[in-house]
């Protein structure tokens, strides 16, 4: 079964544990819904805080997977990546993420499908690279997610490739999409942030935020273009008056088409 939230009155499907990627997720939501509304203005330095305190203190979960379904559950509650989404006129819709990580050099029998390999990630090796136990099973960071308005509509279908800052990319174009809400395009273009030991990074696109707004012992690393490093998101989705909304990151080169013949 899917891991299943409740954000900004939608229904948000994702992947469930032992996937850390989904859980974090859902915890970033679950802050966000903690906080006071975020400021009116998007990218203004009051919502560069907003989007701080929400990051702040849940980056560092992805490295100890037993605090973060720990920490999931009190609240009730990552190299070569790739995510595709799709919609058709029906409203099923796909959400599907796929990585080779280094490659293993081995495929499928009969197919093109390379079997992944992901033991040269140190966001799913918390103990370090060559701590991996043979037999045991690795987790990820890989996210597709689906939204649905209230119990049935979908809305949107997204996901990531961004190594482990996948759930922080998919949960601030959320954040973008129903917080803030105006063309898809926006929401998966606008810029981001990122907090990790220490360091608060932000994409060109914010208003000015004085370094001296932030912790003392807090470094602030301000990006002078956006950068695939922030994450790839790729989303499809259905708009009130019935029609089709399609948006790739233009970070990753990403594709994105709505056809009239196919509905979708």
């Amino acid at each position: 079964r899917p891991l299943f939230l409740k954000h900004r009155g939608f229904h948000i499907y994702t992947f469930p544990p032992p996937n850390n990627g989904g859980s974090l997720l859902g915890l970033l939501l679950h802050r966000m819904n903690e906080l006071p509304p975020p400021p009116p203005q998007s990218h203004s330095a009051e919502h560069a805080l907003w989007l701080l305190r929400c990051l702040n203190g849940i980056a560092g979960l992805k490295h100890h997977p037993e605090q973060l379904l720990h920490a999931l559950r009190a609240n009730s509650l990552w190299g070569n990546t790739t995510h595709f989404s799709i919609l058709d006129r029906e409203g099923m819709a796909i959400s599907l993420t796929s990585s080779n990580g280094e490659g293993s050099g081995t495929f499928l029998p009969g197919t093109d499908i390379q079997l992944n390999n992901m033991m040269g990630e140190p966001a799913l090796l918390p103990k370090g690279l060559h701590t991996w136990a043979p037999d045991s099973r690795l987790t990820s960071m890989m996210t597709p997610t689906l939204v649905a308005s209230g119990s049935s509509a979908l809305h949107s279908a997204l996901g990531s490739a961004g190594a482990g800052r996948i759930p922080f990319a998919i949960a601030q174009v959320l954040h973008f999409m129903l917080d803030y809400p105006g063309p898809l395009d926006k929401a998966v273009n606008a810029a981001r942030t990122y907090f990790h030991q220490g360091i608060f990074e932000l994409e060109p696109g914010f208003d000015h935020l004085p370094e001296e707004r932030l912790p003392p012992t807090m470094e602030l690393r301000i990006w002078t273009r956006k950068s695939l490093y922030f994450g790839g998101v790729n989303a499809v989705g259905r708009q009130k008056d019935g029609s089709y909304m399609a948006a790739a990151d233009q970070r990753r080169e990403g594709v994105s088409l709505c056809s009239s013949e196919a509905g979708a």
